[in-house]
């Protein structure tokens, strides 16, 4: 399996996967570039989010939760 070279078939590459350790091992492939592809997406959520909780959480605060629906 390989990352598709053109970003922008990336999210139905994502969206096609056969089941949780297949969608494991493509974000894995992506995980280099998916900040950058996201944002050109002009998706900038995660980014902002990640400002506030920076901002407003002390380092020992413990873990925080990704959480996404599968």
């Amino acid at each position: 399996m390989e990352l598709d070279q053109d970003k922008n078939k990336r999210l139905e590459w994502i969206y096609t996967a056969k089941d949780a350790q297949d969608l494991e091992a493509r974000y894995d492939l992506w995980a280099e570039e998916y900040d950058q592809d996201v944002a050109s997406y002009g998706y900038k959520i995660p980014g902002i989010i990640a400002g506030f909780l920076g901002r407003y959480l002390k380092v020992d605060d413990g873990p925080i939760l990704d959480r996404t629906n599968l």
